[in-house]
C-alpha cells in the first residue's frame, strides 16, 4: 500500500487506517482478556467454595468423634 502513496492527503489516510486497525485488535485482545481473568475468577471463587466446605466438614468431623462401642476400649 505504501508504494502507492502520492499525496500528503493518502498519507493521512493510510495511517489513519492503519490506526484503526491497530485499534481494533486491541480492543479485541482486551475482551478477550477480559473474558479469561473472568473465567480464572470463577475458577478460583469455586476452589475457595470448596476449601471451605472442605474445612467446614473437617471441623464437624473433630467435634462429633465416631462413636466407639464399649467392647472395642476394654
Amino acid at each position: 500500500m505504501t508504494s502507492q502513496i502520492t499525496t500528503p492527503q493518502q498519507l493521512g489516510d493510510w495511517v489513519e487506517s492503519l490506526l484503526s486497525q491497530v485499534e481494533t485488535k486491541l480492543n479485541e485482545r482486551n475482551k478477550q482478556f477480559e473474558m479469561r481473568m473472568n473465567e480464572m475468577a470463577d475458577r478460583i471463587d469455586g476452589l475457595e467454595s470448596s476449601i471451605q466446605e472442605l474445612v467446614h466438614g473437617a471441623e464437624t468431623a473433630v467435634e462429633r468423634p465416631p462413636n466407639v462401642s464399649q467392647e472395642q476400649t476394654s
